[in-house]
């Protein structure tokens, strides 16, 4: 009977020798993709797999919130870009504006001359200053690379100027 035993021992052993060096060679792998099913009993029993889930939650997380964060950034440039066009067609709108303003006062200044009724020396200085004026507001139109700002403060100063000149003509009328 002992000897019955012994071999059905080594039997056995044997047997899961033959089982275990095969599987010994096994390389387990922590992602599910690439493991076997030993792999993944090992995986779920050490909690492997679970690691990886919330790793790869936190990457999502992460990836959501830039994500939020670079479509308020968009926004933002966006309504910044609305208020620079609507700026700039303002700007264009007073320019036309003066533009027309310079034209009316050049158009009377040439009927005065043609009248006479102020000095002579006086409408032809006043004409040189109105051709001035309306060349320069010509520049600032045709400006590329000024911002809204350097614009806005160049159009105020020809407004001043054509104020001055505007005011003038109207005292030599009187």
């Amino acid at each position: 009977m002992l000897r019955h035993l012994e071999r059905r021992f080594g039997v056995w052993l044997l047997g899961g020798l033959l089982v275990a060096l095969p599987l010994g060679g096994c390389q387990t792998s922590e992602d599910p993709a690439q493991g076997g099913f030993f792999s993944g009993l090992s995986g779920l029993s050490s909690g492997a797999y679970e690691r990886r889930l919330q790793s790869r939650q936190a990457e999502l997380v992460s990836a959501q919130q830039s994500q939020t964060g670079l479509r308020a950034q968009t926004e933002r440039a966006h309504a910044e870009q609305a208020e620079v066009k609507a700026s700039l067609a303002k700007n264009e709108r007073e320019m036309q504006a003066l533009q027309n303003d310079v034209q009316r006062l050049r158009t009377q200044l040439a009927k005065e001359r043609r009248q006479q009724k102020a000095g002579q020396n006086a409408v032809g200085e006043m004409e040189r200053e109105v051709e001035q004026l309306g060349a320069q507001l010509a520049l600032l139109q045709k400006a590329p690379g000024l911002s809204d700002k350097q614009q806005q403060e160049r159009l105020n100063s020809l407004k001043q100027r054509y104020e001055t000149l505007n005011t003038a003509f109207l005292q030599a009328l009187e």
